[in-house]
């Protein structure tokens, strides 16, 4: 029989899910919903980790707005400065313990930006975007719109209030202001005299960009602005985190997306890290954590016998 072995946080933990730790398998929603709870435990509610089976759901809701309002009341969303949903390719809506890939996605209140978290090369990329745009009116806050520095060209000006953040501006007056004869010839110019800021630039909010400069040359050439599908200024931002260690096998996904949960409850709650990632995080800022500084491979060979220790203890003291 499937004996139950622990119950935790109202997280029941069963025999079948620890022999899930003892070899190499894909963890299910039971072994996360328990290390998530764990976390809750040692941190305050400033920080709120969802779990797969409520991510789930949020992702797959046919009655958004009714069920997301709910969740935001009974979360108390707004007063919640970091927010961690599961990512699961899951596409049967009628198993909700399925899939065979994890990954994590974060919404940071202070910078309004949800940042994607795969260690299999953005494998879910679509199933985050998708629940992304499930879940981002009711978990963020409107984007915080920065000026544009004095002297700024016409371009920039325009891009720089579509992307609303002041960590740009300079980069790009550098690649963009060339002569504006040819648009074309000043972005390769840029690229090849600026290829580290363009890529960084674009690489944050490919579509935002795109949008933008859509805009910018149609509103500029007397046409209809209409005719391009508009973007919203409120929408938070969506990047994709691909500087981060990669797995080396196909089951130890939930693995690493536990293991980058706790990374992040950690360097939120520890503000003298937090300086010190300035020095070293995404374009020189300490809105989001330097993953690749505190996790590498080596997890896949010590985590699970350290979550086996662990759940043991508590059955031990249970038991006691």
């Amino acid at each position: 029989m499937d004996e139950e072995v622990l119950t935790y946080n109202g997280v029941v933990l069963k025999r079948s899910d620890l022999d899930l730790l003892s070899g190499p398998h894909y963890l299910n929603d039971c072994i996360i919903q328990f290390y998530f709870s764990y976390l809750t435990s040692q941190y305050d509610d400033r920080t709120l980790l969802v779990s797969p089976t409520i991510s789930f759901w949020l992702a797959n809701s046919q009655n958004s707005e009714a069920d997301f309002r709910d969740f935001e009341e009974s979360h108390q969303l707004s007063k919640k400065q970091v927010v961690m949903f599961t990512v699961n390719d899951n596409e049967d809506t009628s198993q909700s313990d399925g899939g065979k890939h994890w990954s994590l996605l974060v919404y940071y209140r202070k910078s309004n930006t949800f940042v994607h978290y795969d260690s299999f090369g953005g494998f879910n990329s679509l199933v985050a975007r998708k629940l992304y745009r499930a879940v981002k009116n009711c978990v963020a806050a409107p984007a915080t719109q920065a000026p544009t520095p004095a002297g700024t060209s016409s371009l920039v000006t325009h891009i720089s209030s579509k992307m609303g953040h002041k960590y740009y501006s300079k980069h790009l007056r550098r690649i963009i202001n060339y002569p504006k004869k040819n648009m074309l010839v000043s972005f390769v110019i840029g690229y090849i005299f600026s290829k580290k800021y363009l890529r960084r630039f674009i690489n944050y909010h490919p579509v935002k960009v795109c949008y933008a400069l859509q805009k910018y040359i149609i509103s500029n050439n007397g046409d209809d602005e209409e005719t391009i599908d508009r973007d919203d200024d409120d929408d938070p931002w969506f990047r994709e985190e691909n500087v981060m260690p990669q797995q080396t096998n196909w089951y130890d996904c939930g693995l690493y997306m536990m293991a980058i949960a706790r990374v992040i409850c950690e360097w939120y709650y520890d503000e003298e890290r937090a300086e010190q990632e300035q020095q070293n995080c995404f374009l020189k800022d300490d809105r989001f954590p330097n993953i690749t500084k505190h996790l590498d491979n080596s997890l896949e060979y010590t985590m699970r016998s350290e979550m086996l220790r662990f759940i043991q203890h508590h059955i031990e003291l249970k038991t006691n």
